[in-house]
């Protein structure tokens, strides 16, 4: 059985033939490739592609735009120092509670804190960024393998399971600082629901003790942080990382879970006060991908 394929461009008249049978392969090129390129020399030597850098046109308005984002992203990540050493295959785990912060209560109640910040002099000097992602934290940040996260899951689901919906009201403005002392936050102190998110707090640590993972701190303090602020005064983090345990080995950007420390109450009450939030289900972080259970 024979098999014959020809390949024909009619922009060239290369060639290919093949003979299955005779094993025979054939390359025939009637082009010589050589006269239809200009060599690099003759390139380099050509006053036409002799273009300097500001010669080029500029780039379209979009691309601008896009370019002044990622040098704005970079300022802001420049702020951020890791708590935590990055380590291959570990995941960043930590557990909590979201936030509707679309709500127009809460915006009014962001509103407000936004302002009182801006009008305070006494933070005129420093950055003041929008936390990433509204969440209350219900443990600190730990590693985990990826051997435990379906384990880790079970576990959770059941010390979780009888657990029953409530709500909670956020109010009075607080300032933390974070245990390394690298970054400040504005937060909002949760009122009512507290025992209950205390309680949270309680069975989560037995659970994760099981597996070895660190409690949250002694006295936990729950709270929605809303901005931050790098303290880090210096533009070289080296000094401050000299400070950080060792045996810290997670990467932790964006700071979920931390331990908060020198709590100052900024504002007793707030002027704009915010509806009742319901909590009906917890959530956990591994790594990019996101857990639930659902509270009765």
């Amino acid at each position: 059985m024979n098999f014959l394929s020809n390949y024909d461009d009619s922009s060239s008249s290369d060639e290919l033939e093949v003979y299955h049978d005779n094993i025979e392969f054939k390359v025939e090129n009637k082009v010589n490739k050589c006269n239809k390129k200009r060599t690099i020399e003759q390139l380099n030597t050509d006053d036409s592609f002799n273009t300097s850098q500001n010669d080029l046109p500029e780039l379209p308005a979009f691309l601008q735009t896009l370019k002044e984002d990622k040098e704005q992203m970079n300022n802001y990540d420049s702020k951020k120092l890791r708590i935590f050493q990055h380590v291959e295959g570990n995941f960043a785990t930590f557990v909590y509670l979201k936030v509707p912060i679309g709500r127009t209560d809460l915006r009014d109640q962001i509103n407000e804190i936004n302002n009182y910040i801006k009008s305070n002099s006494k933070y005129s000097n420093y950055e003041i960024f929008n936390v990433d992602n509204y969440h209350i934290s219900l443990s600190r940040t730990f590693p985990i393998r990826e051997h435990h996260i379906d384990s880790l899951e079970v576990q959770l689901k059941s010390t979780l399971e009888n657990q029953n919906s409530f709500e909670i009201s956020l109010d009075q403005l607080c300032y933390f600082t974070n245990e390394i002392g690298s970054r400040a936050f504005f937060s909002l102190l949760i009122d009512q629901g507290k025992s209950e998110v205390l309680s949270l707090i309680s069975k989560i640590d037995e659970a994760l003790s099981l597996f070895g993972f660190p409690n949250f701190h002694s006295e936990p303090e729950p709270h929605l942080s809303l901005f931050w602020c790098s303290l880090i005064k210096s533009s070289n983090p080296t000094n401050r990382e000299s400070h950080i345990k060792e045996e810290k080995d997670v990467e932790d950007d964006e700071e979920e879970g931390c331990l908060m420390e020198n709590k100052t109450l900024l504002k007793s009450t707030l002027d704009n006060k915010s509806n009742l939030i319901k909590i009906n289900k917890i959530y956990w972080m591994v790594g990019k991908r996101e857990y639930s259970i659902d509270l009765h």
